[in-house]
């Protein structure tokens, strides 16, 4: 085998960073893979507030060693209770399709009716879970989009407009970093009834705008 001569570990470390050197970051470049691969913004008092003693907890164990959680869930209730200035308020949901799923179940239950239309873009992970929390209670249909830009087809969407239609289902930006615009959605589902659901990241959001802004000055 054509091996080099071996290293001293420090000549190997110094070889192994330059060889990383090469590669460039999420820090470096704006990225839009995909998939949620962008740069999620997280203010540095997260971390901060995260590591008090209070909030301290282990992810799962009996109930009366997650006193950290409890706590967690507390704020969060008492300050979302003051926002919205209401006596009771649900607990968060625990991550992106959960809160989707609920959405388009509330909607289902608000106007009684059984149909919610989602994307074809949608993460397939997603629309798993979405299916589960909606059988056998909602039924779930797609709509297409254009693949040149990932938005939803607004023809399809009108031509699967009906009276069992609960929810429109949209996000921005959506799982090819495509921003969906909602304000064309909306027009072609008023007067429907219908209630729509959408889901925003405003940090990837700015980050996209920044990108477009960029490609144009180029």
């Amino acid at each position: 085998m054509n091996l080099p001569p071996a290293m001293m570990e420090h000549e190997l470390r110094r070889h192994i960073d330059g060889l990383l050197a090469k590669n460039k970051h999420g820090a470096a470049y704006l990225n839009f893979l995909g998939a949620g691969c962008w740069q999620h913004f997280i203010p540095a008092i997260c971390d901060e507030v995260n590591q008090r003693s209070e909030f301290v907890t282990a992810y799962a164990g009996e109930p009366y060693e997650d006193h950290g959680r409890f706590q967690s869930l507390f704020e969060y209730q008492s300050l979302m209770a003051e926002l919205v200035d209401m006596d009771v308020v649900n607990v968060p949901t625990f991550d992106w399709a959960q809160a989707a799923s609920t959405a388009i179940r509330m909607a289902g239950r608000i106007t009684g009716r059984t149909v919610a239309l989602l994307p074809k873009s949608v993460d397939p992970d997603k629309v798993m879970i979405i299916h589960n929390y909606c059988t056998p209670v909602m039924e779930l249909q797609f709509v297409e989009i254009d693949a040149m830009t990932g938005r939803i087809d607004l023809d399809d969407l009108r031509s699967k407009l009906s009276s069992e239609t609960a929810a429109v289902y949209f996000e921005n930006p959506g799982y090819g970093e495509g921003l969906g615009y909602g304000h064309g959605k909306c027009m072609a589902c008023d007067g429907s009834g219908l209630i729509e659901c959408a889901q925003c990241d405003t940090t990837g959001k700015v980050s996209l705008f920044r990108w477009m802004n960029l490609k144009k000055a180029e």
